[in-house]
């Protein structure tokens, strides 16, 4: 009860941070609140060790929730429209600390059936955490190479190391709660999110279908993963249609013939499972596995499994910072460099907000200061003509990356990173029914955006738009060829491709194509329509993407 009593209480610290950054917001920023506290209390508990100004132990991180308290208290006394937001807002946020309370022990019920922090990578992360709580300096020792500072993104083990420290409990406890917590705030943060988006796009409509859209994302945010469990559940059943099966890129659900081995199962299957349910040992470990030599984790995968990672620790971050762009969005003045001067004590946080997203997970971090940075380009042309909103631009966010860069600097100067560069995808690709047992769901969803741009518009800007929006697809294939003739050869990759492979990317070439042609069309006609548009365009955009490129890390196969 400490610990979900201390997430509580963090939360609640920071809404009047939340209410200056999100007022327009149905919640005004209630479910982003427990990322956006928990964010800047770490922050200011990293940058005070880091100076020797807090103690280790547990009185170093009550003291850091003790200042947060005192300067969340100062910006309500300053804000004017603190008391009014709070009285509005007042019912979202009785629901959304009941939403937090239900999810998070709802949560703790289910990893109560197996709580040891054992398997997989769980020792990394709970050594992580431990790093984080008792190291005797800041940055904190690399427990991996004695005498060493830490190299990796640890911002989300010190988070959860701020809860366990201040609630008491054992980090043991601690490392569990912490998966609890991020499911919760997850929860909490997409449900602010889609039903602002919900509000913004529909209008007065929106007020009757905020809530059931928002019910919607958590579920489909944290319920969904791949489709592929409808294969495993008939399999288990006994229920085999072997074409369905090949269709769907499953057959190796298929228990093998007498004698055969490879592309089937070769388990025991008489029966496969003694529940409803499929009982078969870690058979839930496939649905990540669904496309060939990658590995696709979902959130419901990864809260099953139980690995405290920092890219299952940033989903709250990341659809902070989804906020934090919508919100900009929403903006009417022009944003430049003068805004800093009127308001700079959002422009820090905003700044702390973005640079925490590579300390947290260092993957993160172009897309989502990307999403950012393109809310503040088009919030920008909607005030000023383009050459002036160019340069507003520009010198509204670098004071802010650069600032978001200097303080993490402690961290920035002992990582080293893995990863090797950006490389060119020459493999067969993606099998479309793959595809679409993995990203299905999410791309359809994403697809339902299109609806409101087919009220009648302008045919002629409309056609225009459709060649401006070919561009997001052209640059990066062109981008595709220069790299592979530089680093494979180009015939051996078109060839590589199977047909299967070509088929999905162009599905989400086409998929992309219309939504950005849309975002455009929505945009032009100042919609608030246009803003789920372009989340749903970009996402369609990373999916393609992934057909064309990778990362090179440890990981890295050649293909």
């Amino acid at each position: 009860m400490a610990f979900w009593a201390v997430a509580l209480l963090i939360a609640a610290l920071a809404l009047p941070i939340a209410f200056t950054l999100f007022r327009r917001f149905p919640d005004a920023g209630a479910g982003l609140s427990f990322p956006l506290g928990l964010a800047l209390v770490g922050f200011g508990y990293f940058t005070l060790r880091v100076a020797s100004v807090l103690p280790a132990g547990r009185a170093g991180y009550v003291l850091a929730v003790a200042l947060f308290a005192l300067l969340s208290a100062t910006v309500a006394a300053r804000d004017r429209r603190f008391w009014a937001t709070l009285r509005r807002s007042l019912p979202a946020l009785m629901i959304t600390a009941g939403l937090f309370t239900l999810a998070f022990f709802a949560y703790v019920a289910f990893r109560s059936f197996r709580p040891d922090v054992a398997g997989t990578e769980q020792p990394m992360d709970f050594m992580y955490l431990n790093a984080t709580l008792e190291s005797p300096a800041y940055p904190p020792h690399d427990p991996w190479l004695a005498g060493q500072r830490a190299s990796y993104y640890y911002f989300g083990y010190l988070q959860v190391g701020v809860l366990t420290a201040v609630s008491g409990v054992k980090s043991s406890v601690g490392y569990n709660l912490g998966l609890a917590y991020t499911f919760a705030a997850a929860a909490t943060a997409i449900a602010s999110l889609v039903a602002a988006l919900t509000r913004c796009s529909l209008g007065r409509r929106g007020r009757r279908w905020a809530v059931p859209a928002a019910g919607v994302a958590v579920v489909m945010l944290l319920g969904i993963g791949s489709l592929s469990a409808v294969f495993e559940w008939a399999a288990a059943h006994g229920h085999y249609n072997r074409d369905v099966f090949e269709l769907m890129g499953v057959e190796w659900l298929i228990p093998c013939e007498p004698g055969v081995t490879g592309n089937c199962f070769s388990g025991p299957a008489d029966p496969r499972t003694t529940a409803w349910y499929p009982t078969e040992y870690w058979f839930w470990w496939r649905g990540t596995r669904i496309i060939p030599d990658t590995i696709t984790e979902f959130p419901f995968f990864s809260f099953m499994l139980g690995d405290l990672h920092p890219h299952v620790m940033a989903i709250p971050l990341v659809l902070l910072a989804l906020g934090l762009s919508a919100a900009t969005w929403r903006g009417r003045s022009l944003l430049r460099l003068q805004s800093h001067l009127r308001s700079p004590f959002t422009g820090v946080v905003l700044a702390l907000l973005l640079g925490a997203l590579a300390f947290q997970n260092a993957w993160d971090l172009l897309t989502f200061s990307g999403a950012f940075a393109l809310a503040v380009l088009v919030r920008n042309l909607r005030a000023a003509p383009p050459g002036r909103a160019l340069v507003a631009t520009a010198g509204y966010l670098g004071p802010l990356f650069a600032l978001a860069v200097v303080a993490y600097l402690p961290w920035y100067l002992d990582f080293s990173s893995q990863a090797s560069g950006l490389y060119p995808y020459a493999g067969r690709g993606t099998r479309p029914a793959h595809a679409f047992l993995q990203f299905g769901p999410l791309l359809l969803a994403g697809l339902l955006t299109l609806v409101p741009a087919a009220r009648p518009f302008d045919r002629d800007a409309a056609a225009r738009f459709v060649a401006h929006a070919a561009w997001v697809l052209l640059l990066p294939m062109a981008l595709w060829v220069a790299l592979t003739i530089y680093h494979h050869d180009l015939s051996e990759a078109l060839q590589a491709r199977r047909a299967g492979g070509w088929v999905t990317l162009g599905a989400y070439g086409a998929a992309t194509w219309a939504l950005v042609t849309a975002f455009l069309l929505l945009a032009w006609q100042r919609r608030a329509a246009a803003l789920p548009t372009g989340m749903a365009a970009a996402g369609a955009l990373l999916l393609f993407g992934a057909e064309l490129f990778l990362i090179r890390d440890v990981f890295f196969g050649g293909t």
